[in-house]
């Protein structure tokens, strides 16, 4: 079996002899990295395995396939309880924290992972703007296509397709959400919604210039959304997040700032821009995400590889 990896350092490739496991993948990892603990992500969109280390790869993976290789974000990625995905309602298995920003007086804005779901974009709102809840993404998602249902601003040429099938795609909760319900939300909420590109570490911020009061903080990776939120001592736990700030700290805006820079120097992004893809309902060759989401919103087609 013959793999495509990429890594935070780059892409390569990984032969498997027949009969090999994710153990063999682990350790072949590890002889190019400081860690031995990986998130593997199959599929487009990717979606994260779970897998134990003696899971043969070819149950999960064929040959020619590509995994986005990430270190983990809490404890050993070889147990999950589960091969089965994470239901699109369940909270991450654990709320982990990854890169960090902070004072000296202990306050610190950390990265709160969401669960690899396909719903991260929803669930991270509902974690920064509903108490820290990780459970609402489907509600958000209905919130969402009832808003374009009755709201003339998301006309069809907004939107890129008739505006009852973008609703009904939208409920859906195999697919992804974006900047169209990145306003949306911030709309409902009445909060500025500040989402960072670890890639460009840009920040675009969603209803800006409305008059609204607060602000909550997200950050991309190219594949996945996450929350970001101020911790208020070393170890605090979650339940004590802030995640609501007035639209002028300009210390919350920084902290969340260096969490960025941090992940961006780390590589912790995926570049989707480049991915060259394949539709397996027609076989067209496509070229990066926004071809694929084209494509899939011009012929239904969902349903992609990606090849060299």
């Amino acid at each position: 079996m013959r793999l495509r990896l990429r890594t935070p350092s780059g892409q390569s490739n990984f032969t498997a002899n027949e009969g090999g496991t994710f153990a063999d993948l682990v350790a072949h990892l590890s002889t190019q990295s400081a860690t031995t603990s990986f998130d593997l992500l199959a599929g487009y969109p990717p979606v994260k395995l779970a897998w134990h280390a003696d899971t043969p790869l070819s149950a999960l993976l064929a040959s020619g396939d590509t995994l986005v290789v990430r270190p983990a974000e809490k404890g050993p990625a070889a147990d999950p309880p589960t091969r089965t995905s994470i239901p699109m309602s369940s909270p991450p298995v654990a709320l982990s924290e990854a890169a960090t920003g902070g004072l000296g007086d202990g306050e610190r804005v950390v990265r709160r992972v969401m669960a690899a779901d396909n719903s991260c974009l929803f669930n991270a709102v509902a974690y920064v703007l509903e108490g820290r809840s990780t459970s609402r993404g489907q509600e958000l998602r209905k919130l969402v296509a009832d808003v374009v249902r009755t709201n003339s601003e998301y006309s069809e040429a907004v939107l890129g397709r008739p505006i009852e099938e973008y609703a009904r795609w939208i409920i859906n909760p195999e697919n992804w959400g974006g900047a169209i319900e990145l306003a949306v939300l911030s709309e409902h909420y009445k909060s500025e919604i500040a989402a960072f590109d670890c890639q460009t570490q840009r920040v675009h911020i969603f209803g800006e210039g409305q008059g609204f009061l607060q602000r909550a903080f997200l950050i991309y990776d190219g594949i996945h959304y996450d929350a970001l939120a101020k911790q208020l001592f070393p170890d605090a736990p979650a339940e004590l997040d802030v995640t609501i700030f007035e639209v002028d700290d300009q210390v919350a805006m920084t902290l969340a700032q260096e969490v960025v820079r941090e992940a961006n120097k780390a590589r912790q992004f995926t570049d989707t821009s480049n991915f060259t893809l394949r539709c397996l309902a027609c076989q067209r060759g496509l070229v990066g995400e926004s071809d694929a989401m084209t494509h899939a919103r011009d012929t239904g087609h969902t349903n992609f590889a990606e090849y060299k």
